[in-house]
């Protein structure tokens, strides 16, 4: 029975740690800098060894201090979404969901993918009594839930779909709600007089609403994008030879320590040591995070070419790693790192995999969204000029590239990259 009791109380502390590393992953560097420094003056055990920490003699800046004063204090859409997700009372399994969810989303604020695809990738890496579709759509529901209005939408229409429903009612939000489902080029130069004829209302009520459609915020992600502009680098890429090394750019736990001999309390000392312990082991995750991810994209990062990309999933990545995908999805977070000069988003080395024609190619493996997409850019920035390639052609084309795609996903991802339809183009080129 002792031995029972003593390998319990082990496991409590393990779980301990884990779960306050997990809490410490997230964290930006300012906000982890202030947690540090919070706890420097609360805990008398706890000891910075690295100079000034903000709790002590103040004579001085060390490299604490010069870190918290240039981190950004803005805001990333995904921390302030994060912020509003983890004051609601819902289950672990929606918070994970809707954090997998906030990670997908791009700078506008728009969803990278859909929901299905999501739940493809990790359908793998997650229990299969929690990623259930019942879960998924509760979770997105309540993303789309959150500030700023119409975020997490798959679309334009999707997105000022959203921001009208959590309008006041009235009638002439229902009258826009009703003109939003039709074509969105119709509602760019309108014929009010037909407007009003079609929706049976008279041609001030059709002007007022379409006011109120265009007066919504196609980007919902934009009054956020300017955190991105004073972001730090959370490691750097190194080439040594044929490999791409990786070095962290703060380790704080080599410079933070605890006295056992100190007028602390006991709990206090054992906060401290658990405080250094999690933070170790959030070092250490963030390490072999970003060493794998970048390991994976060395051709792409070395040539600076986006057609090189090689498919990686944060799920896959879990796997690979043998860490919870909650752990992956919170490391990667706003986390940037160096290369070359250029602070890279760390997510932007992800990219889903997408399965090509087996009847067309039976050996042709997985190709990386992202890659397609970069080629897909290159094809039409060097179409002729005034003959655009259609959606048939570029799928021939990528064809020709080793990308073995179906014509609805070419089309799929030229709206995606906001690329108009040849027809558009043309007319363009025209005026």
């Amino acid at each position: 029975m002792q031995g029972l009791s003593l390998r319990l109380r082990q496991r409590q502390k393990l779980a301990q740690q884990v779960q306050l590393s997990l809490k410490l992953l997230p964290l930006s560097a300012a906000q982890l800098h202030n947690h540090i420094r919070h706890q420097l003056r609360c805990n008398p055990a706890l000891v910075w060894r690295g100079g000034s920490a903000g709790g002590g003699s103040g004579q001085g800046q060390s490299a604490f201090d010069v870190a918290l004063a240039t981190t950004a204090s803005t805001a990333s859409l995904s921390e302030h979404l994060l912020q509003q997700l983890y004051q609601q009372q819902v289950s672990d399994a929606i918070t994970l969901l809707a954090e997998i969810i906030i990670d997908e989303l791009n700078a506008d604020g728009y969803l990278r993918q859909s929901l299905a695809q999501l739940q493809r990738d990790y359908v793998a890496a997650m229990q299969p009594s929690l990623a259930t579709q019942s879960n998924w759509n509760v979770a997105l529901q309540l993303v789309q839930s959150f500030e700023p209005a119409g975020v997490a939408a798959v679309d334009l229409r999707d997105c000022l779909r959203l921001q009208l429903i959590q309008q006041p009612d009235s009638s002439t939000r229902q009258l826009a709600v009703q003109m939003l489902a039709e074509d969105l080029q119709q509602l760019a130069r309108p014929d009010y007089e037909a407007l009003a004829s079609r929706y049976h209302c008279r041609r001030a009520q059709a002007e007022a609403a379409l006011q109120l459609i265009r007066s919504l915020e196609p980007k919902p992600g934009r009054p956020f994008a300017s955190a991105a502009a004073a972001v730090q680098a959370d490691a750097e890429i190194i080439a040594r030879g044929d490999q791409l090394d990786v070095q962290l750019l703060q380790n704080i736990s080599s410079e933070l320590d605890y006295q056992t001999r100190s007028a602390a309390t006991p709990a206090q000392r054992q906060a401290a040591k658990q405080l250094l312990q999690a933070l170790q082991l959030r070092e250490q995750n963030l390490y072999n995070i970003i060493s794998a991810t970048v390991h994976r994209q060395q051709a792409m990062l070395r040539q600076l070419d986006r057609t090189l990309m090689q498919p990686l999933s944060q799920a896959e990545l879990a796997q690979h790693l043998r860490l919870h995908p909650s752990t992956i999805s919170r490391a990667v977070r706003t986390r940037y790192v160096l290369w070359q000069g250029e602070l890279l988003p760390l997510q932007c080395l992800f990219s889903h995999a997408v399965s090509q024609s087996a009847k067309q190619n039976p050996t042709q493996p997985a190709a990386a969204g992202e890659a397609i997409k970069a080629t897909l850019q290159q094809l039409v920035k060097a179409e002729p000029e005034h003959k655009p390639l259609t959606d048939v052609q570029l799928q021939v084309q990528l064809a020709a590239a080793g990308y073995h795609i179906a014509r609805r996903t070419v089309a799929k991802y030229r709206q995606q990259l906001q690329i108009p339809t040849a027809s558009q183009r043309g007319k363009a080129l025209r005026y």
